[in-house]
């Protein structure tokens, strides 16, 4: 038996989406021989502590953008973090954690929560535990590394070489890709259009969850533009918007899509976007780190909104640097779809670029990879 603790923040939905994926894959590969445990520390000690750090970055990203992307490049608020870790309180809670999981291995999948790990681990007892870090964006940040980390998981070579200048040994990384749902990995049936109730017009698929499209601008009014304009091409398409748990923008959108002249499906929380995506040809979205995981596993190409600082301008800039996407205005995206439209190489160009990033089978890759590791320590400690 592998006892696992996967511990991630709940601050966006992308690190717990990558610690289940995490968990999905080793129940999948070894059933009963894991037993996995993913938890949001945070939680675990006062529910309100996920909104209320959500509430302080969206705060930081409205007023000062440029002073959160500093931070987030040259690791400026290490201090700060050090000292939000080292709270008796917070680490008190993650030694309770350790102690009623047991666990053989942790695995992160959110800086904070790796520093906390490593601040509760240094130099005691519970070293003999494994610790792995998962890095669920196109780009690496100062905060990430830490002492007491054995392994990172990354999206790419390049960040092997990023984690390297932060002075991470590359013995300790592993080139992985993002953690993804299994299925994303899974054939689909062949008429998958007929499911979906969709034509065989090409689908534009847009993705709207969350809080906002674009940096700054309320969703509802943002996206209105967005569907009007791409409504006024005169080429032929179909277009899927999945907002998520977003019922005021649902209901916005319901309002007026049936006035436009393209079919326009509106959708809240999906539990197939392998399905969505396989069938789309061309997403529009917000450059999310599993968002475009998910997108480059199934080839597809991308439509970038203007990303927010930090995170989203590294994934921005490593898609476009390697001809998966484009990237656009809020008032430009209709022509920016309309180009891609016309220009059937560049899609196909695009897609294989995006095929050959796609790494679908990651979350599997890191469960075995964890796995295998914890099996082959026990056995030289047991003598076998």
């Amino acid at each position: 038996m592998v006892r696992v603790l996967l511990c991630y923040v709940s601050v966006g939905s992308g690190h717990q989406v990558a610690a289940e994926a995490i968990q999905e894959g080793l129940y999948f590969l070894y059933g009963d021989a894991s037993e996995v445990f993913c938890i949001d520390p945070l939680v675990e000690l006062w529910e309100s502590a996920p909104a209320l750090l959500s509430t302080l970055q969206t705060a930081s990203l409205l007023v000062a953008p440029h002073i959160y992307d500093r931070f987030w490049r040259t690791g400026g608020g290490q201090d700060l973090v050090k000292r939000l870790v080292n709270i008796n309180l917070l680490k008190d809670q993650m030694v309770r954690l350790v102690k009623v999981t047991q666990p053989d291995v942790i695995i992160t999948t959110h800086a904070l929560a790796t520093n906390l790990v490593g601040s509760v681990l240094g130099g005691c007892d519970a070293r003999s535990i494994f610790t792995a870090a998962v890095i669920t964006d196109f780009g690496v940040h100062p905060y990430w590394p830490q002492e007491n980390v054995d392994y990172y998981f990354v999206a790419h070579k390049d960040l092997q070489s990023g984690l390297s200048k932060l002075g991470i040994g590359r013995e300790r990384i592993c080139v992985t890709g993002i953690p993804i749902l299994p299925h994303f990995s899974e054939p689909l049936p062949v008429h998958l259009r007929a499911k979906l109730s969709l034509g065989q017009q090409p689908t534009l698929l847009l993705i709207a969850g969350g809080q906002r499209l674009g940096p700054y601008v309320h969703s509802q009014f943002l996206l209105k533009r967005i569907v009007t304009q791409l409504d006024q091409l005169d080429q032929d398409f179909q277009l899927v918007v999945i907002v998520g748990a977003n019922s005021v923008l649902y209901k916005h959108l319901l309002s007026y899509t049936a006035q436009l002249q393209h079919l326009v499906i509106p959708l809240e929380v999906v539990d197939n976007m392998h399905e969505w995506m396989q069938i789309a040809d061309i997403l529009i979205s917000k450059p999310g780190g599993l968002t475009m995981a998910e997108a480059l596993s199934k080839g597809l190409p991308i439509v970038i909104l203007p990303p927010g600082p930090g995170q989203e301008i590294a994934n921005s800039q490593f898609l476009l640097q390697r001809g998966v996407a484009v990237t656009t205005s809020v008032n430009n995206v209709a022509d920016a779809v309309s180009q891609l439209l016309q220009n059937p190489v560049q899609l196909a160009a695009m897609q294989k670029a995006a095929q050959s990033l796609g790494q679908p089978r990651a979350a599997l890759d890191i469960a075995k990879q964890v796995f295998d590791l914890v099996t082959r320590s026990k056995i030289r400690v047991s003598g076998v």
